[in-house]
């Protein structure tokens, strides 16, 4: 993850964070788009602090936690030049042992996809 994720960054021209920069970001775009409380810390998976948080049933309300993240967006727009690529799938060779006779067992290469 480093690895790709630092050459991202790099060729964006952005100084070296981990990974726990999206939460961050994720967090302060919620708060400052006035998202719902209870919603905020659903979807950051924080405990429930007092007992209006334990009386708090955004999580069973799937339409309003829909209609919410649409009208609040992610916060940013992916760039274009940064698609990811495609992954070639592997082979590789692994033998089995099989037979149609039971009992009876013959080697048999079998090439697969990853």
């Amino acid at each position: 993850m480093k690895r790709e994720f630092h050459t991202v960054l790099e060729r964006l021209k952005i100084s070296k964070r981990g990974f726990h920069c999206f939460r961050r970001f994720r967090n302060t775009h919620l708060r400052n788009s006035l998202c719902p409380d209870g919603l905020l810390k659903f979807w950051m998976g924080h405990a429930a602090k007092d007992m209006s948080d334990r009386y708090d049933r955004v999580r069973e309300d799937v339409q309003f936690r829909r209609d919410v993240a649409k009208s609040l967006g992610v916060g940013f727009e992916l760039p274009k030049a940064l698609a990811p690529k495609p992954v070639k799938p592997k082979k590789c060779k692994r033998e089995l042992q099989l037979s149609g006779v039971i009992g009876r067992q013959e080697p048999m290469t079998v090439e697969l996809s990853h």
